[in-house]
């Protein structure tokens, strides 16, 4: 390649990038979204961040009464996100998200949070987990406009991967503990004493847990939680569970 058309492929590099990131889909139309309009504070941490926001922000191009905003708006939105994908291989293509997120009204209240997994399935590789974030997008916007304005959330996908919510897990807790107790009495003839289970993690803390990270990943995803904790978007448990769930994956 000449210099001068190398000149000219770092001249128009930027504007190409441009032009692909703007060919992408943008989320479809939300229904759930009121007409009377509904405003995010939203901060995303974990894989594909930057990604998932830029998503999160594209959902006012097919949904004009909602926005993405930095001050006031109706509520704050916390979104974690860990890739979980298989290595992606046309034509069985998959790209899969573990996602968790905490929705608080105006006054710091949580009023919604869910651990859940979305993904995007095709015969080629190309877009694919733009796709699973344009999905996660749906999803949370959803439970957003439900948690916040009390729109109703659309009827379940029977295929849809199954969602964990905070409640679930604590009822799954008291169940095993009660199980184990009774097998306990009926063994031993008396009144065990209590189980101690210790504290369960933050629900935000389940898309830190995962596979080894590459060094500079881990300690890019332990520096965000960092700053959350810095600008009050964690609460001290979320933090310590996060930061070290991370180092863990170092």
């Amino acid at each position: 390649m000449s210099k001068r058309s190398l000149a000219l492929a770092l001249l128009f590099a930027p504007a190409l990038a441009v032009v692909v990131e703007a060919c992408a889909e943008p989320p479809p139309k939300i229904d759930s979204i009121p007409s009377s309009g509904l405003a995010l504070r939203v901060t995303v941490f974990g894989a594909s961040a930057e990604d998932m926001k830029h998503s999160l922000e594209a959902v006012k191009q097919n949904n004009k009464s909602f926005a993405v905003v930095t001050d006031g708006g109706d509520g704050e939105v916390l979104v974690g996100l860990d890739n979980d994908s298989p290595a992606c291989v046309a034509p069985t293509a998959l790209c899969s998200y573990k996602v968790a997120y905490r929705i608080r009204d105006n006054e710091g209240k949580t009023i919604a949070e869910e651990t859940t997994s979305v993904n995007a399935t095709s015969d080629h590789c190309s877009g694919l987990c733009a796709k699973a974030l344009n999905n996660i997008s749906v999803k949370v916007v959803e439970a957003a406009a439900a948690a916040l304005k009390g729109a109703p959330l659309p009827a379940a996908d029977p295929d849809a991967a199954v969602a964990t919510t905070s409640a679930d897990v604590a009822d799954a807790a008291v169940d095993a503990g009660v199980v184990a107790t009774t097998t306990h009495h009926k063994s031993h003839g008396k009144t065990p004493p209590p189980v101690d289970a210790g504290k369960p993690d933050p629900p935000i803390c389940a898309v830190g847990h995962g596979a080894h990270l590459p060094s500079d990943e881990a300690e890019k995803r332990a520096a965000q939680v960092e700053v959350l904790k810095r600008i009050n978007v964690l609460d001290q448990d979320e933090y310590d569970c996060l930061r070290k769930a991370y180092l863990e994956r170092l």
